[in-house]
Protein backbone atom coordinates (compact mmCIF):
# COMPACT_ATOMS: atom_id res chain seq x y z
CA UNK A 1 0.00 0.00 0.00
CA UNK A 2 2.74 2.16 0.92
CA UNK A 3 4.41 2.07 -2.55
CA UNK A 4 0.83 2.57 -4.07
CA UNK A 5 0.54 6.05 -2.44
CA UNK A 6 4.35 6.64 -3.59
CA UNK A 7 3.44 5.95 -7.10
CA UNK A 8 0.22 7.74 -7.14
CA UNK A 9 1.81 10.72 -5.80
CA UNK A 10 5.00 10.77 -8.01
CA UNK A 11 2.22 10.50 -10.54
CA UNK A 12 0.15 13.09 -9.81
CA UNK A 13 3.76 15.61 -9.39
CA UNK A 14 4.71 14.72 -12.99
CA UNK A 15 0.98 15.27 -14.17
CA UNK A 16 1.35 18.95 -12.38
CA UNK A 17 4.52 19.49 -13.06
CA UNK A 18 3.45 18.71 -16.81
CA UNK A 19 0.73 20.75 -16.89
CA UNK A 20 2.52 24.00 -15.58
CA UNK A 21 5.01 23.45 -18.16
CA UNK A 22 1.83 23.56 -20.79
CA UNK A 23 -0.39 26.25 -19.16
CA UNK A 24 2.12 29.07 -19.63
CA UNK A 25 1.92 31.37 -16.51
CA UNK A 26 -1.08 32.22 -14.64
CA UNK A 27 -0.91 35.94 -14.86
CA UNK A 28 -1.74 35.35 -18.52
CA UNK A 29 1.45 36.11 -20.44
CA UNK A 30 2.28 34.14 -22.99
CA UNK A 31 5.00 31.24 -23.44
CA UNK A 32 7.85 30.47 -25.43
CA UNK A 33 9.94 32.73 -27.84
CA UNK A 34 9.07 36.25 -28.66
CA UNK A 35 8.28 36.24 -32.49
CA UNK A 36 7.06 38.46 -34.85
CA UNK A 37 5.43 37.86 -38.45
CA UNK A 38 5.29 40.59 -40.97
CA UNK A 39 2.62 39.47 -44.14
CA UNK A 40 2.77 40.91 -47.88
CA UNK A 41 0.04 39.58 -50.05
CA UNK A 42 -1.81 40.55 -53.56
CA UNK A 43 -3.17 38.79 -56.52
CA UNK A 44 -1.38 37.84 -59.50
CA UNK A 45 -2.86 39.42 -62.40
CA UNK A 46 -2.01 39.46 -66.22
CA UNK A 47 -1.33 42.14 -68.67
CA UNK A 48 -4.90 42.01 -69.35
CA UNK A 49 -5.87 42.72 -65.46
CA UNK A 50 -7.36 39.36 -65.04
CA UNK A 51 -6.63 37.60 -61.67
CA UNK A 52 -4.44 34.62 -62.35
CA UNK A 53 -3.20 33.72 -58.67
CA UNK A 54 -1.98 35.03 -55.69
CA UNK A 55 0.77 35.55 -53.79
CA UNK A 56 1.76 36.28 -49.53
CA UNK A 57 4.93 36.25 -48.10
CA UNK A 58 5.70 35.51 -44.42
CA UNK A 59 9.02 37.50 -42.61
CA UNK A 60 9.04 35.37 -39.57
CA UNK A 61 11.58 36.67 -36.77
CA UNK A 62 12.17 34.48 -33.27
CA UNK A 63 14.00 36.20 -30.67
CA UNK A 64 16.65 33.48 -28.92
CA UNK A 65 14.95 31.19 -31.54
CA UNK A 66 15.66 29.76 -35.18
CA UNK A 67 17.13 32.53 -37.64
CA UNK A 68 15.05 34.95 -39.63
CA UNK A 69 12.92 33.13 -42.11
CA UNK A 70 10.28 34.18 -45.61
CA UNK A 71 7.45 31.94 -45.79
CA UNK A 72 6.58 32.02 -49.73
CA UNK A 73 3.19 31.34 -51.09
CA UNK A 74 2.37 31.59 -54.85
CA UNK A 75 -0.28 29.90 -56.20
CA UNK A 76 -3.29 30.09 -58.69
CA UNK A 77 -6.79 30.69 -58.44
CA UNK A 78 -7.56 26.87 -57.90
CA UNK A 79 -11.31 25.59 -57.47
CA UNK A 80 -11.05 24.67 -61.26
CA UNK A 81 -10.17 27.83 -62.62
CA UNK A 82 -7.61 27.94 -64.85
CA UNK A 83 -3.49 27.99 -63.84
CA UNK A 84 -1.73 29.19 -66.59
CA UNK A 85 1.38 29.57 -64.40
CA UNK A 86 1.83 26.03 -62.67
CA UNK A 87 4.54 24.57 -64.04
CA UNK A 88 5.95 27.46 -66.23
CA UNK A 89 7.64 29.94 -63.99
CA UNK A 90 11.41 29.73 -64.69
CA UNK A 91 12.62 32.76 -62.21
CA UNK A 92 11.34 34.54 -59.04
CA UNK A 93 12.57 37.15 -56.89
CA UNK A 94 11.97 39.39 -54.18
CA UNK A 95 12.65 42.61 -55.59
CA UNK A 96 12.66 46.11 -53.43
CA UNK A 97 13.75 49.78 -53.62
CA UNK A 98 16.34 50.71 -55.84
CA UNK A 99 15.87 47.06 -57.80
CA UNK A 100 17.92 45.10 -54.92
CA UNK A 101 17.22 41.72 -54.74
CA UNK A 102 16.06 40.83 -51.35
CA UNK A 103 16.00 37.22 -52.42
CA UNK A 104 16.09 34.82 -54.98
CA UNK A 105 13.37 32.17 -54.78
CA UNK A 106 13.92 28.35 -55.08
CA UNK A 107 12.12 27.09 -58.05
CA UNK A 108 11.38 23.27 -58.44
CA UNK A 109 9.14 21.88 -61.53
CA UNK A 110 8.42 25.36 -63.04
CA UNK A 111 6.68 26.27 -59.05
CA UNK A 112 7.86 28.26 -56.62
CA UNK A 113 8.69 26.38 -53.59
CA UNK A 114 7.09 26.70 -50.10
CA UNK A 115 10.01 26.04 -48.10
CA UNK A 116 11.06 28.23 -45.60
CA UNK A 117 14.01 30.37 -47.28
CA UNK A 118 16.49 32.00 -44.19
CA UNK A 119 17.44 35.56 -43.98
CA UNK A 120 21.01 35.53 -43.98
CA UNK A 121 22.08 38.36 -41.75
CA UNK A 122 20.94 40.69 -39.60
CA UNK A 123 21.86 43.77 -42.61
CA UNK A 124 19.84 41.87 -45.34
CA UNK A 125 16.89 40.92 -42.59
CA UNK A 126 16.48 45.08 -41.56
CA UNK A 127 16.73 45.79 -45.54
CA UNK A 128 13.74 42.83 -45.91
CA UNK A 129 11.68 44.15 -43.05
CA UNK A 130 11.77 47.94 -44.02
CA UNK A 131 10.88 47.37 -47.57
CA UNK A 132 7.88 44.58 -46.59
CA UNK A 133 6.85 47.49 -44.05
CA UNK A 134 6.95 50.44 -46.79
CA UNK A 135 5.43 48.47 -48.87
CA UNK A 136 8.53 48.69 -51.05
CA UNK A 137 8.64 45.18 -52.26
CA UNK A 138 7.94 43.44 -56.10
CA UNK A 139 7.66 39.93 -56.69
CA UNK A 140 9.08 39.61 -60.04
CA UNK A 141 8.24 36.46 -62.42
CA UNK A 142 9.86 34.89 -65.20
CA UNK A 143 7.85 32.19 -67.05
CA UNK A 144 7.58 30.68 -70.65
CA UNK A 145 4.10 31.75 -70.97
CA UNK A 146 2.94 33.42 -74.53
CA UNK A 147 2.37 37.40 -73.36
CA UNK A 148 3.17 36.31 -69.67
CA UNK A 149 7.38 36.15 -69.64
CA UNK A 150 7.80 38.96 -67.09
CA UNK A 151 5.22 39.65 -64.54
CA UNK A 152 5.47 42.07 -61.82
CA UNK A 153 3.26 42.27 -59.07
CA UNK A 154 3.59 44.76 -56.03
CA UNK A 155 3.02 43.41 -52.23
CA UNK A 156 1.44 45.14 -49.79
CA UNK A 157 1.56 45.17 -46.49
CA UNK A 158 -1.29 43.35 -45.12
CA UNK A 159 0.22 42.85 -41.34
CA UNK A 160 3.23 43.91 -39.52
CA UNK A 161 3.20 41.97 -35.94
CA UNK A 162 5.09 43.82 -32.89
CA UNK A 163 6.74 41.27 -30.69
CA UNK A 164 4.77 38.91 -29.18
CA UNK A 165 4.65 35.05 -27.39
CA UNK A 166 2.56 32.41 -28.26
CA UNK A 167 -0.73 31.95 -25.99
CA UNK A 168 -0.49 28.43 -23.93
CA UNK A 169 -3.23 26.94 -23.46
Amino acid sequence: MLMTRFALRSALLALLLLCAACSGNPLGEGCGPEFRETVVRSEIQDARGVSIGWAEFRLVETRGGAEPRILPIVRDLGNGSPAPLRGHVLRAQLVGPGEATLSDLPIAGGDVRTDPIPVPDAAALEALRRALVGNGVVLRLQTDVAGMEHLQVKLPLLRAGSWQRARCS
